[in-house]
């Protein structure tokens, strides 16, 4: 636990809170029953209740995971009163340590913070947050382009792997941010009740902030599909191509066969069969054979 007090407002932050942390929380701060209780465990939806003058949110915030090579959820649980804010995490959530470090260590930011009320801190924070979504999605569009520049130069079988890789990323990052909205639109009316009327607009600046990112990505949503069809299309072409040149050969196989299985019809007989030179005789037939349907084939366009 770390706390930041400055000009009568105070900003606790805790990661992975332990009983000691719910009891002081409870003590020091007056913290309802019910949000210290779900502060024990980690929650997987989010939700926004007010207890008293309290307004208690959980937010998920999606995180690259190099590992995986996918964003993943990030829950943060947040308890806002007139003079506090409490920030409890479960994971390594990088914008939020990077504030509260440099809160710690600049005067400057720290009277930029902690200049007004609890939620204006809410608001410098999750700002702080919607600023590093926008360049967390830096890595989506580098992948993207990276794609799009190699699209006609790579194997589309090699291509369909790294598309899927960079959908499943979009599909994450949107699946946890998606329910923001209603949070946010949820604090501007709640926050304004219990925080008052200025919180209000500054909760509006952060819909505009979170409208901001969710547009980006529906940006780069829309391009890593059109890359999918488009790669689709060529994969599509090279597959019919290829059946168009197996479909070729068996009907000149079929041609063939067809030559070989006449003149090894067992009948008294049998043109130029039992001539010096019948053996290439029938070789150069099926020669001109072969000629005149490719001969056919291209005339037709079919190759």
């Amino acid at each position: 636990m770390e706390v930041i007090k400055h000009k009568n407002v105070s900003w606790v932050d805790i990661r992975n809170p332990s009983e000691r942390d719910l009891e002081f929380l409870k003590k020091e701060y007056g913290v309802h029953k019910d949000p210290l209780r779900e502060l024990a465990i980690e929650t997987a939806t989010p939700k926004i209740d007010h207890f008293d003058n309290q307004l208690y949110a959980v937010i998920h915030f999606p995180v690259f995971n190099h590992e995986k090579r996918t964003s993943e959820g990030r829950e943060v649980d947040m308890i806002i009163t007139k003079s506090a804010l409490i920030t409890v995490r479960y994971d390594e959530i990088i914008p939020l340590e990077e504030l509260h470090r440099t809160c710690t260590v600049s005067p400057v930011v720290k009277d930029e913070c902690f200049s007004d009320t609890a939620a204006h801190l809410l608001f410098i924070i999750l700002s702080h947050i919607y600023d590093y979504l926008m360049r967390e999605l830096g890595h989506i569009k580098k992948n993207i382009d990276e794609i799009d520049s190699t699209l006609f130069r790579v194997k589309e079988s090699q291509m369909v792997r790294k598309i899927l890789e960079i959908r499943r990323d979009i599909l994450n990052f949107r699946r946890t941010l998606a329910p923001q909205k209603q949070i946010l639109e949820s604090m501007a009316e709640r926050g304004g009740e219990l925080l008052g009327k200025r919180s209000h607009e500054s909760f509006k600046d952060l819909i505009e902030a979170y409208n901001r990112v969710w547009c980006l990505l529906e940006y780069h949503k829309e391009a890593i599909e059109a890359i999918h069809e488009t790669n689709n299309s060529l994969l599509s072409s090279r597959q019919n191509d290829t059946i168009q040149t197996l479909t070729i050969l068996s009907v000149i196989a079929f041609y063939l066969t067809l030559i070989a299985a006449i003149f090894a019809v067992d009948a008294i007989y049998k043109p130029l069969i039992g001539w010096r030179y019948d053996f290439w005789a029938i070789l150069g037939i099926m020669g001109v054979t072969v000629v005149i349907l490719l001969g056919f084939f291209k005339w037709k366009k079919w190759w």
